[in-house]
């Protein structure tokens, strides 16, 4: 990529040539005779103030261009053609060629033709006229935009537009850059009607000074009439046709007050050339430095909050004179910047006769300094410190404050004979300069926010001086710590890594993207980043090249990016995959890097293959982020890979049980993408029985962990390694439903059986996790086929079953699980297990606190909110008084125990529910409720529907006998009255 230096544009615009045979006008005398009048004191200030005088506040604009879509047809006749219509036909185009000739154009006193200057048809105004009326209304109003865009005044006529010729541009037309002159008196200048025909290309180009601008009318030229207008010393240029044909009319503006000078631009053009004759003076050193500064502050004319401190922002005078200054102050070394203001002054007050705050009377100290700085664009850009000025050096004008009054005002009050100390702020914007680099003012007042704002802004430049000075700065300045969690830095981080590694992937430069990643810390924690950007890097850089140990970047410099220490990409995508979070995130991140490679870079492919056995050799603890990444696998390698090398390995992982159920329904969901589509009957079978297998594994090693979750008592602490996490029946309800989803209903079998066994303190497993299930299994199987409601009669069966036997047992005998125990065999916990056998209320410990705390510990394990501790602080050491609550106490009882068992078996069903769950055993269910006879837990039958496993599976493997004998209808916790004792009847009358 080559680029135009500053000089090279100089060149260019030497050389211009006239759009007719008068002679042209030496266009550089403006320049010389502007720097031969700019002051050259010694004193930059003045100099600079002197030059702000001049008039830079021209309203209008030097070219302007306006599109119509609702025209009329201009009804164009042409001598020897006839009506043309519009949009141009490429016929009628053709019939004015041949009606036309080539344009030619003024060089000194001669006329000549160069199509490699000027290639353009033309025909002259006494060959063609406009027949339709209602042109010449159109042309009034084409002329009141126009003028209003060159800045006539509103009381000054419209100029007369002179038909003057009409011009056919074909593809390859154009016209190099060239200045009108005056063809006819009074002329001041140009407008162009470009009508109706299809062509792209034609730019035109226009300039004056270090003013330029650029009118493509092109995209809407084939329904809509554009005008162009510029005033006649602005050059001008017609870039080539690319396809179609350019028609336009062109007239001549000419001014219609005699005795008035014609309209012309001011003479803006001298003044900027004074003004870049001082900052290039300045710039070079020309300047006295007793009375040349390092920054200027020019007091703009208007007010600006810091709201509205950008360029677009400015009025009037302000808006012209920075808009004319920008690009020589660019050209010259010199920056622009809005800065805050501030002048502080400092004193004593006088008396307030009577009127509040004192005026001050003596002034102790004053200063003026910038406090913020802001670019064109309205950024703000931080400074170190404030900029403190002179008032005598640095400011215009020199007492910008003069005659007004402070924006804020603080006064302490009077202190006795002392007077009373007061100080004013007064606070204004104004335009600071200062050279850039040139060791004075604000050197390149930057953040790393500001330079990453800018850096976005030009990227699309590409590698420019000022875009790699901003990349350069965000490398050095830019925070780039690791972050974690809820760090606010992340963002930073994420935003400057990722803008400087597209930078480096834009810009081809290997060891800047190292250096980036390197120095953001993204090589060891690539999850921050992500993996687009690096995938971009892989898809750029090439794989095989190898490169030199030592590589230095090609735009930065070497203290921030000193050398890629490596020698191919590979070496760096290396560590980034040992350094990924997980297996899942390894194999998601090289299945991004092999997706896009072409058939052709069998190197990167094998490299990329050894790479994901390694990753799957070693699996890290996986998380249901990574199901995604592993079901890939098992596409792409086969189910039966997956199950040998990544199903053994993750069911050996412990408390995983999301992950597990995860991985489950996913390979189900998948699994017509799983087996084979046009595999032999064999390979097909294979695949399926491969999956069944996997799913199997998966549920079966998933199942018992349904209650992994359970804690026993709302205020549980961990005084053991039993100790479990909040209670979550919702585990019960996801395997059911994988089940239910992968057709292995057969399995539910083992859940039912683990969910209902004894466990810890069997009383509080019912009341907080078995009772709250049930409606929840209840609401979940309304959703399931019909065929599926035996497995929630066998579940409901088994839990009543297992609390008739392990929690009510018999009227003389309490059940074992109600027995409490605790497991330590010191003296002090046997003590505490007969206190637990035994009626007693209250026992006591006299103990050092060690032996307390473990008596304690051992007995909220034993049975968690079941006593009140209470320690007792007379004599040594302390006692430990232990109490059993009420609750405790009537647990227990008999009378508790059938209260109990006929409210939950409320919560399993209706009267007839029950009696349908119960079935043949629902007598023994009556007895035992009527203490005749405990009940024994047999081993119901599950008969399962067709397609779901065995026929029959049950619940044991003990088998037990149960009466035949028919029940009738049910209602809980009724009794009624027998001739020799009261019997709890479960049957309604």
């Amino acid at each position: 990529m080559s680029y135009i230096s500053a000089s090279d544009y100089e060149l260019e615009d030497e050389e211009f040539y006239d759009d007719d045979d008068e002679e042209s006008d030496d266009d550089n005398s403006d320049d010389d005779d502007a720097r031969s009048n700019a002051p050259r004191g010694k004193n930059l200030r003045d100099d600079l103030e002197a030059a702000f005088k001049d008039d830079f506040n021209f309203k209008g604009n030097f070219a302007v261009s306006k599109t119509f879509s609702l025209t009329p047809q201009p009804g164009l006749h042409i001598e020897g053609v006839g009506m043309i219509g519009l949009p141009l036909s490429e016929r009628e185009a053709k019939l004015i060629e041949a009606a036309a000739i080539q344009a030619p154009f003024g060089r000194g006193t001669e006329t000549v033709v160069d199509t490699t200057v000027r290639d353009t048809f033309e025909i002259n105004p006494d060959r063609f006229s406009f027949k339709n009326p209602a042109w010449a209304e159109f042309l009034q109003q084409v002329m009141k935009t126009v003028a209003e865009g060159l800045g006539f005044p509103p009381t000054r006529p419209l100029p007369r537009a002179e038909l003057y010729k009409l011009l056919l541009y074909k593809t390859g037309s154009h016209f190099l850059p060239h200045k009108d002159t005056e063809k006819t008196e009074g002329m001041f200048a140009s407008l162009i009607i470009v009508l109706p025909s299809k062509f792209q290309g034609g730019e035109v180009h226009v300039s004056h000074g270090d003013n330029e601008d650029v009118f493509d009318v092109s995209p809407s030229s084939e329904f809509s009439i554009s005008a162009l207008a510029w005033y006649t010393d602005v050059t001008h240029e017609v870039k080539p046709v690319t396809s179609g044909y350019r028609l336009a009319i062109s007239y001549n503006l000419v001014n219609t007050l005699r005795g008035l000078p014609a309209p012309h631009l001011p003479d803006v053009h001298s003044a900027v050339s004074k003004v870049q004759h001082i900052f290039h003076m300045w710039a070079n050193g020309e300047y006295d430095r007793e009375h040349s500064s390092g920054t200027i502050a020019y007091l703009l004319d208007h007010k600006y909050s810091d709201v509205s401190l950008e360029f677009a922002a400015l009025k009037g005078k302000d808006a012209a004179l920075v808009s004319n200054i920008q690009r020589v102050a660019e050209k010259e070394g010199v920056c622009l910047r809005f800065g805050n203001l501030v002048y502080e002054v400092s004193g004593d007050g006088g008396s307030d006769f009577g009127y509040g705050v004192p005026r001050m009377e003596i002034i102790n100290d004053t200063e003026y300094r910038i406090e913020g700085l802001y670019d064109l664009e309205g950024d703000l850009a931080k400074l170190k410190r404030p900029i403190r000025l002179s008032e005598k050096l640095d400011l215009i004008p020199k007492r910008p404050f003069k005659g007004e009054s402070p924006d804020e005002e603080d006064f302490e009050g009077y202190t006795g004979n002392v007077g009373a100390p007061m100080t004013h702020w007064y606070r204004r914007v104004a335009l600071v300069m200062y050279l850039v680099g040139a060791g004075k003012g604000p050197e390149a007042p930057l953040d790393a926010v500001y330079a990453s704002r800018k850096l976005k802004r030009w990227m699309a430049e590409g590698p420019t001086e000022r875009n790699k000075k901003m990349a350069q700065f965000i490398l050095d300045n830019g925070y780039f710590g690791l972050s974690y969690g809820s760090d606010k830095r992340g963002g930073m981080l994420h935003e400057n890594a990722l803008l400087l590694i597209d930078l480096a992937v834009e810009w081809n430069d290997f060891a800047m993207w190292v250096g980036v990643l390197k120095k953001s810390g993204i090589d060891k924690v690539p999850q921050l980043l992500g993996s687009v950007p690096l995938i971009r890097a892989w898809n750029v850089f090439p794989f095989n090249v190898t490169r030199p140990m030592l590589v230095p970047s090609q735009h930065l410099q070497p203290r921030s990016v000193s050398y890629a220490h490596a020698s191919n990409i590979s070496c760096r995508f290396e560590k980034l995959i040992r350094h990924q979070s997980s297996t899942g995130a390894k194999v998601e991140f090289i299945n991004d890097l092999r997706a896009p490679l072409p058939h052709d870079q069998q190197d990167a492919a094998r490299w990329c293959a050894q790479h994901m056995a390694e990753a799957l050799s070693s699996i890290t603890k996986p998380s249901v982020d990574d199901v995604k990444a592993f079901v890939s696998i098992a596409k792409t390698e086969g189910l039966t890979f997956f199950s040998n090398t990544i199903l053994e390995q993750v069911i050996q992982f412990p408390h995983i049980f999301d992950f597990w159920v995860a991985l489950a329904e996913e390979l189900w969901k998948k699994r017509d993408s799983l087996v084979p589509p046009g595999g032999t009957p064999e390979e097909k079978s294979g695949s399926t029985a491969a999956l069944n297998y996997i799913l199997d594994r998966l549920i079966a090693v998933a199942t018992p962990e349904y209650d992994w979750q359970v804690v026993y008592g709302p205020n549980a602490t961990a005084f053991s390694a039993n100790y479990r996490l909040p209670i979550d029946q919702h585990r019960v309800l996801k395997l059911l439903d994988l089940m239910t989803l992968t057709h292995r209903v057969h399995n539910s079998v083992q859940l039912i059986t683990l969910a209902s066994r004894p466990q810890s303190h069997l009383p509080t497993k019912y009341r907080q996790f078995v009772t709250p299930l049930i409606p929840m299994l209840k609401v979940r199987f309304r959703k399931y086929h019909p065929s599926h409601f035996p497995i929630l009669d066998l579940f409901l069966r088994t839990l009543v079953e297992r609390y008739l036997q392990d929690l009510l047992g018999g009227p003389s005998q309490q059940p074992e699980a109600l027995v409490n125990k605790v497991d330590c065999r010191c003296e002090d916990c046997a003590k505490a297990n007969r206190f637990l056998r035994s009626d007693a209320v209250t026992v006591t410990f006299r103990a050092p606190q060690q032996r307390r705390s473990h008596i304690e510990s051992q007995l909220h394990t034993a049975l968690q909110g079941g006593f009140t501790f209470t320690t007792i602080t007379q004599g040594s050491p302390y006692t430990l008084q232990v109490t059993k609550k009420h609750e405790t106490l009537e647990e227990g009882k008999w009378n508790t125990r059938v209260r109990n068992a006929c409210a939950f078996f409320a919560t399993v069903g209706t009267p007839d529910e029950l009696v349908r769950i119960m079935g043949e055993r629902y007598p023994d269910v009556q007895a035992a409720l009527n203490g005749t006879k405990p009940y024994e837990v047999g081993n119901p039958t599950l008969v399962l529907p067709p397609g779901e496993g065995a026929a029959t599976v049950t619940t044991s493997a003990t088998e037990a006998t149960a009466s035949g004998a028919q029940a009738g209808p049910v209602v809980a916790g009724v009794k009624r009255k027998a001739e020799d004792e009261d019997v709890i009847d479960l049957s309604s009358d």
